[in-house]
């Protein structure tokens, strides 16, 4: 099993034991934190929804994030992090725990932000929480790049559901 499979697993049963339903909103993991759930069966009963936002107006048009908050502060920050979380939430009211992750993954990233990924986070315990992290730069490929993105993804919302 890989480290996104390994994450998505314990992820579920955490949601599981603690009879909770999850929203996800991701940019520079295209899905794939979803994807690893949805691979698991019942994921029906633990995932109420995904949004991928790529794209800076998807951000704004679909999770609401304020194109001034994404003008100041830029697609990979906090602030846009806490409000995709929020945004989600807002838009998935059954759900009762919201993630969110951006970053930069590369190879065209900013300087000095290759691997930089911000984590917003929105649970009943912990209300609104953000972590950045960093993934070493390395020679791995894009997509195992953003398989790693996605297990911090997934592990982050395990840890925030274990507190």
């Amino acid at each position: 099993m890989s480290s996104l499979e390994d994450a998505a697993l314990a992820l579920s049963e955490r949601l599981r034991s603690r009879d909770k339903s999850l929203v996800l909103a991701e940019s520079c993991t295209g899905g794939l934190a979803a994807a690893a759930l949805v691979g698991l069966p019942g994921a029906s009963d633990l995932l109420a929804g995904s949004f991928v936002t790529y794209q800076t107006e998807s951000k704004a048009a679909w999770l609401g994030v304020s194109r001034l908050t994404l003008e100041r502060c830029g697609a990979v920050s906090p602030e846009v992090a806490a409000a995709m979380a929020a945004g989600a939430a807002v838009r998935t009211p059954h759900a009762m725990v919201a993630a969110a992750i951006t970053g930069h993954l590369g190879p065209d990233a900013p300087d000095g932000e290759n691997g930089r990924l911000v984590i917003g986070l929105r649970t009943p315990t912990r209300g609104a929480t953000v972590e950045e992290f960093r993934l070493p730069n390395d020679p791995r490929t894009r997509a195992q790049r953003q398989a790693a993105a996605a297990a911090l993804l997934l592990k982050a919302v395990t840890k925030a559901l274990s507190a």
